[in-house]
């Protein structure tokens, strides 16, 4: 009686992670590591906390941009509410170019 083999077909994925080539035999493995797929998860989860500070839908006390913006009424702080407003645009596009994503206008 001869035994049926099961044919193993191998994947190539790069981890979503840290990068690194791995093989897995799903065909839809994103991670090389199960530590590498928590942290992803965890990341998600702390994702739409970050939008609501930036964005402003959370309360006032909490939202960094739009409380550098009430200061732009005033003229002696106007100055410095500027700068601030422009080093956290030249951080948003730093961090578009260091993950090769064009600003869309």
């Amino acid at each position: 009686m001869a035994l049926a083999r099961k044919t193993l077909k191998i994947y190539h994925h790069k981890c979503i992670y840290c990068g690194v080539a791995f093989s897995s035999s799903s065909p839809c493995s994103k991670t090389c590591k199960p530590a590498h797929r928590v942290a992803i998860s965890r990341w998600h989860k702390k994702l739409p906390r970050l939008f609501d500070l930036v964005a402003g839908n959370v309360a006032p006390k909490e939202n960094i941009i739009q409380q550098i913006g009430f200061y732009l009424d005033f003229p002696d702080a106007r100055e410095d509410a500027i700068l601030a407003l422009k080093m956290i645009s030249d951080e948003i596009n730093n961090q578009l170019n260091q993950h090769n994503i064009r600003k869309v206008r």
